[in-house]
């Protein structure tokens, strides 16, 4: 009888080694094949797909660092060029080292490649920095050697006649243009260095055209500055620079605040005092009303409408009550209109510490006007009380003897066919000025006390 053959089983360990080796090995593949991706996809680096250009260099299929190198080898000679401007027949140049330009590259790269295929750019900038005010520099030196200054035409009296004087058209060089258009060669690594410029035409605010049926002198009024603060005077000056003449044609109108403000430090005004010549009354501009003052008295005397006026809240040193005007609030002008036939010329002055202004029209517009005040009516101060505990009970002291305010109209006066005109021009008011008394305690008007208390009166 045969003995039947048995296998050889496998041990009960070998089978669990088996089991949990055959996992282990999958994990340790997989954890390999992940990290082998991973370390590829570092080493890739991104390709410029879109055909962009920076300095002249195409950057399609270039790596990031492939276009730095090729940028910065396309901008190693940028120092040795020159801009050169043509203006006429006149020839500047300009050493670009001179400007130490400097280029950020890799900023400039970066966001090369940030941009979508949807981008319409193609040329793209550079990031750079230079020297901006070495160029305005060179530019400004440019414009003293070209620039034409504008002359308008002029109307002026000598003796009893007048003289004229023709305009000029001026030329300018448009110095932040030029600035703009440089900068743009710069941020293409100068594609082109040679700037050829027109000068800009400035034309006069008067010509000898609007001129021509001038020919008499109608009014002339002065005022004398006879203020000590050195910010009032600049600010007269300067508001006399911003008009210094005009025409008015017929029907048309003139505003003083159109050309005189803002009064504000921008604009060239400083701080100084207003009418009332105090620190309370400060602001930008103080001391232009005089030049508004004279301005209204000469149109009002060379037969100028008035469309709107305002008087100053006191009156003024420098004008008779009733003859003055206030501007320097932006809510308060000074306009004026031309009712005549033909043009009419202001011009504005500040000389021999006078402000004058001088009205010039046609000999058949002439009338001979004057100016009255009538009405003048008193304003008594009104009486303010303020306690003082450090007087005695029933004694009161004057701090402030208070001022009078006025009522006053003014009229122009003129004849015609020998017959007296007159037209009313304004009815003005000034305000009175408070008289201020300190009071002790008892005293008899104590129930009339505006304010103030302890041992100083708080006013």
């Amino acid at each position: 009888m045969n003995k039947k053959t048995q296998g050889h089983q496998v041990p009960q360990s070998v089978l669990l080694f088996i089991i949990f080796l055959v996992p282990l090995l999958v994990i340790s593949n997989m954890a390999y094949l992940i990290t082998e991706k991973v370390d590829t996809n570092e080493n890739e680096r991104p390709i410029m797909e879109n055909n962009y250009s920076v300095a002249g260099v195409p950057l399609e299929n270039m790596t990031k660092e492939g276009a730095i190198d090729a940028i910065e080898r396309a901008l190693i000679n940028i120092d040795s060029k020159q801009i050169t401007i043509q203006i006429d027949e006149q020839l500047w140049i300009i050493p670009v080292v001179e400007l130490q330009i400097r280029y950020d590259v890799e900023t400039t790269v970066e966001e090369a490649f940030a941009l979508t295929s949807l981008s319409s750019r193609q040329h793209i900038p550079l990031v750079f920095q230079y020297d901006r005010l070495k160029l305005q520099e060179y530019l400004e030196e440019i414009a003293t050697q070209v620039n034409i200054p504008v002359i308008d035409a002029t109307v002026y009296k000598v003796g009893n006649r007048i003289e004229k004087t023709a305009e000029q058209i001026g030329s300018v060089l448009n110095i932040e243009q030029l600035i703009m258009e440089i900068q743009n060669a710069i941020a293409y690594a100068f594609p082109a260095d040679y700037f050829q410029v027109a000068l800009n035409e400035v034309m006069p605010r008067v010509s000898a055209r609007e001129l021509h049926d001038v020919n008499r002198h109608f009014a002339t009024y002065t005022t004398v500055i006879d203020t000590t603060d050195r910010n009032q005077l600049h600010n007269m000056m300067r508001s006399v620079e911003r008009i210094e003449h005009f025409v008015i044609s017929p029907q048309a109108a003139f505003s003083f605040n159109e050309l005189a403000s803002p009064y504000t430090a921008n604009n060239g005004y400083t701080i100084a005092p207003g009418v009332e010549n105090d620190s309370s009354s400060e602001g930008y501009g103080g001391g232009v009303s005089q030049v508004a003052t004279t301005l209204y008295v000469a149109a009002l005397k060379a037969g100028l409408d008035i469309m709107e006026h305002h008087n100053n809240s006191r009156p003024v040193p420098y004008a008779p009550l009733g003859y003055d005007a206030s501007v320097v609030k932006k809510s308060e002008d000074l306009k004026l209109t031309n009712s005549k036939r033909r043009n009419m010329y202001v011009s504005l002055k500040i000389l021999d510490n006078k402000v004058e202004v001088q009205v010039f029209g046609n000999q058949t517009d002439y009338i001979n006007y004057s100016l009255e005040t009538r009405n003048k009516r008193t304003i008594q101060p009104e009486v303010e009380y303020y306690l003082n505990t450090a007087l005695s009970p029933l004694s009161e002291h004057v701090v402030g003897a208070g001022e009078v305010g006025y009522t006053i109209d003014l009229y122009r006066v003129w004849d015609s066919n020998n017959q007296p005109q007159q037209e009313l021009i304004t009815s003005n008011s000034y305000d009175s000025v408070p008289r201020i008394i300190e009071i002790g305690e008892r005293h008899r008007n104590a129930n009339n006390i505006n304010g103030g208390k302890g041992t100083t009166s708080n006013r």
